[in-house]
């Protein structure tokens, strides 16, 4: 008698989906399942705490869903929660949608990627494309074309349906002056239960034990941590907000600069991001923020090409002014090896 090999679910893996088998593309066939949350996570970088609140909210709804079909475990560390789930076990795991996810997940020699299963387009559907432009620019706009046209999608006889691709001209309206807020239905607001009630809890608690710190404050949810919550509030936008997406979605209204009632915001992300934005200072190495590094150590890891682009060439330039390069890059080769 065999055995379906367990299958790993991400925190970001959590539609059926995920789950439905496809010969060799999928897992088993009701396999058991395997979820680990991870405190290593929260500490790799510090995380809004709406964010932290939402993800592990999400995680915790789906297991409660799955029941005694899913092991849920609570580690420090992916591979020890891993170890504690199945031992020393296959697993099957789709591809993971980060580089240091995927990283980890291909140093387990018991684990077997499957592709990934949260994009409309794969992987090899991508690199094909991508390989009959004969050396022309990647571009997002021939992208969006060539994937409506491939899967009809608001097309209407081969053509885009209301005659062309592309409406952002028409849909760049400025909010009426001095507005805080615009005349249109609010969006759809989950009501928060015990698992909400539970996750700010642990997080209250391991904010005072110092074992991570956020930014910002969270609730109640504003987002859906559920598929039935999800279609629920895709169903109200299409419904009640669709019509006035398009001439809005570039708007910003008064209410959404919080540093124009003082100072003191602005001063607060000035010391968070110091040296961020093209300004290289002495002060962007150990103690930068994840953005600036990561920006550079982009820079580094790409100036060969990219200073052969009249829009990045200056950019790339002030690699070469950058007293701490060194510490940059290795503070980015840090953050990339501490997957938990």
């Amino acid at each position: 008698m065999t055995h379906a090999t367990p299958h790993w679910l991400f925190g970001d893996q959590l539609g059926p989906h995920f789950l439905a088998p496809d010969g060799e593309q999928g897992p088993d066939r009701g396999a058991p399942l395997v979820m680990i949350e991870a405190r290593s996570v929260l500490r790799r970088r510090r995380f809004h705490r709406a964010k932290a609140h939402l993800v592990l909210s999400a995680m915790r709804h789906r297991a409660a869903e799955l029941g005694e079909r899913v092991t849920y475990v609570r580690a420090e560390t992916y591979r020890e929660g891993l170890r504690r789930a199945v031992g020393d076990a296959p697993v099957t795991v789709c591809h993971p949608t980060s580089y240091a996810a995927l990283r980890l997940v291909r140093s387990l020699p018991g684990a077997r990627v499957l592709p990934a299963r949260g994009f409309l387009v794969g992987h090899e559907e991508f690199a094909g494309w991508a390989g009959k432009l004969g050396g022309k620019r990647l571009l997002q706009e021939s992208f969006y074309h060539w994937v409506r046209e491939r899967h009809d999608l608001l097309m209407d006889g081969g053509r885009p349906a209301g005659g062309r691709f592309n409406h952002d001209h028409d849909n760049r309206e400025p909010p009426p002056r001095g507005a805080t807020e615009l005349d249109v239905p609010g969006p759809y607001r989950p009501r928060e239960d015990d698992i909400d009630a539970e996750v700010r809890e642990d997080l209250d608690r391991w904010e005072r034990e110092g074992a991570v710190r956020f930014v910002g404050r969270d609730g109640p949810r504003r987002f859906p941590a559920t598929r039935r919550e999800a279609l629920s509030a895709l169903r109200r936008f299409v419904a009640h907000r669709l019509p006035s997406f398009g001439r809005y979605e570039d708007a910003m209204l008064a209410g959404d600069q919080p540093y124009t009632s003082g100072g003191a915001y602005i001063h607060r992300m000035s010391d968070l991001c110091e040296g961020c934005a093209f300004r290289p200072t002495e002060r962007t190495g150990p103690r930068a923020c994840p953005y600036t590094a990561g920006y550079w150590a982009f820079l580094h890891r790409h100036r060969h090409r990219l200073s052969g682009n009249a829009r990045m060439r200056r950019a790339v330039q002030g690699l070469d002014r950058l007293a701490d390069l060194d510490d940059v890059l290795r503070q980015e080769r840090r953050r990339g090896d501490e997957v938990p």
